[in-house]
């Protein structure tokens, strides 16, 4: 015997459905996976519940038809916990994603975005910010951190870091020579806006990731990214090959219309570029006094050093 349409509870949209799904749609009772993939490609609703065992952690999981039918990259009973653990499996889809996340992270209104939402939080909730001035001074002094610390070759500001709250909010710095740039950034009414600069994947041993120091905007549209370093690294291979790859990938970015251009910022380079030499020795350390009240040590013992 044929199903016949039931007038009460049936879309007439749905009538010309199979008889099985027509059934299943009055019973209003979930349906398991195979049910969904006999008849995802001719109905989609969030009223037709599909439950199923994720394929990956075997959890029990319920949707439905909607939500199922607008995936793209991940087919197969797999739960919304595990969808993004085997997209990411996918280098094809981590490729694309890196990219869309670039260009949209890059636009000078989201960052703007990003930055003023930074700045509001902080502004409205200075007990969080003493807060997280603790909390960062404290995790740098954990045996493992200050192992690291010690151990490290810098050459530029001997491993003094720490966050500055400029005009354009919070930015962090690795180095005196990195907040030395900022102050410089800061007092030139040609610069819009600094940033911290885009993350890049480049070659070197390995797929490695690059975060550039910063992004600078000028008033008139030209946009620079900044890489601040010692001279000194010239004179160090193993650091300089490494160096030169991230400034290749930073220059096939920026002939594809990601900035207008690469500046490497160096003691001998600072006076050209920044229009101020770089302070060294006793004026490094007037400068951190100067502007300690805006400045958040990674390392107690420079807070102490400079307060």
């Amino acid at each position: 015997m044929m199903y016949r349409n039931s007038l009460n509870g049936l879309n007439p949209r749905h009538h010309h459905l199979p008889d099985d799904l027509k059934a299943a749609i009055l019973a209003k009772l979930p349906v398991d996976y195979a049910f969904y993939l006999k008849h995802r490609n001719c109905y989609s609703s969030k009223a037709l519940k599909v439950v199923f065992d994720c394929e990956v952690c075997g959890s029990r999981h319920e949707s439905d038809f909607k939500h199922l039918n607008k995936r793209k990259v991940v087919n197969g009973a797999v739960c919304p916990k595990c969808v993004m653990k085997v997209a990411s499996a996918d280098e094809s889809w981590r490729s694309r994603n890196s990219e869309a996340q670039m260009k949209v992270q890059s636009l000078p209104e989201q960052k703007a975005k990003n930055a003023a939402g930074v700045s509001k939080f902080w502004s409205e909730n200075p007990e969080k910010l003493a807060k997280m001035r603790e909390n960062v001074i404290a995790a740098n002094q954990r045996e493992d951190v200050r192992e690291k610390l010690r151990s490290r070759q810098s050459w530029n500001g001997r491993g003094i870091s720490g966050d500055y709250l400029s005009k354009w909010g919070w930015l962090h710095f690795d180095s005196s020579y990195e907040l030395a740039t900022l102050l410089a950034f800061e007092q030139n009414d040609d610069v819009k806006m600094v940033r911290r600069g885009p993350i890049i994947e480049y070659e070197f041993e390995g797929v490695r990731q690059y975060f550039v120091d910063y992004e600078v905007e000028f008033v008139d549209g030209i946009k620079w990214w900044c890489e601040v370093k010692s001279g000194y690294i010239g004179k160090r291979r193993e650091k300089f090959g490494k160096l030169r790859a991230k400034l290749f990938k930073s220059l096939e970015l920026i002939r594809l219309g990601h900035a207008d251009k690469m500046v490497l910022i160096t003691e001998k380079s600072s006076q050209r570029l920044l229009g101020v030499k770089i302070p060294r020795s006793t004026a490094r350390d007037s400068m951190f006094r100067k502007y300690f009240d805006k400045i958040i040590f990674a390392r107690q013992k420079d807070e102490d050093k400079y307060k």
